[in-house]
């Protein structure tokens, strides 16, 4: 009698187990975990501000200014990030890092200078470490939450020469035509953590002229 009744209980608490585990899960132990933004000031919402190294993107339309000159096509991008991260992780990090890719516009086969801090200029190369890069740091608090909000704005110079003036007005009318070209980026902060979390987004490339 008593293990028939014994049977029942152990049922019970299996059950009772089962729904605890259902509705407060254990948070994942992933080496790696990726989050998207496209174009939207996320606030922190797309990301757990107790989660080791939280970061969340806020990029708006990447304004590029583009000119054309005889066979040679210039364009000025202007990059603008803004990364909200938890000020807990941020306090613990050796650096912060933010790498851009063009692969989505034909700016992938353009090269490229940036001058960076100093009046240092690099050719087709971009320091991705924000502790060598100018930025504008500021603390705030969201969702109850100690944030650090970090502003990236920097230029990039592409250009490209054509084999003629008509394949280089050909290429500059397609870039002021185009709405759907992109750039992302990638962020992810170095710490002692081995835990290396990377949040990603992606931008619309707005292109204009100087006129404009």
């Amino acid at each position: 009698m008593k293990k028939l009744l014994f049977l029942p209980i152990i049922l019970l608490v299996l059950a009772s187990c089962k729904k605890n585990a259902y509705e407060y899960p254990t948070p994942t132990t992933d080496k790696s975990t990726t989050t998207t933004t496209t174009n939207t000031d996320t606030k922190g919402q797309d990301t757990n501000p107790g989660q080791a190294h939280a970061i969340s993107l806020s990029i708006p339309d990447q304004v590029t200014t583009v000119t054309s000159t005889n066979n040679t096509v210039n364009a000025t991008y202007c990059e603008h990030v803004i990364l909200l991260v938890n000020t807990a992780s941020y306090q613990k990090a050796y650096a912060v890092h933010v790498k851009e890719d063009f692969s989505g516009s034909d700016l992938a086969g353009y090269n490229y200078t940036v001058v960076g801090r100093g009046g240092n200029s690099t050719f087709n190369w971009v320091d991705d470490n924000l502790n060598n890069v100018d930025k504008t740091i500021k603390d705030t608090v969201i969702n109850n939450v100690a944030i650090t909000k970090i502003d990236l704005a920097r230029k990039f110079n592409f250009t490209h020469t054509f084999d003629g003036d008509a394949a280089a007005a050909t290429a500059y009318n397609k870039l002021l035509l185009s709405s759907n070209q992109t750039v992302s980026f990638a962020a992810s902060l170095t710490s002692a953590d081995p835990t290396v979390v990377t949040f990603t987004g992606k931008a619309t490339l707005v292109y204009t002229t100087e006129s404009n």
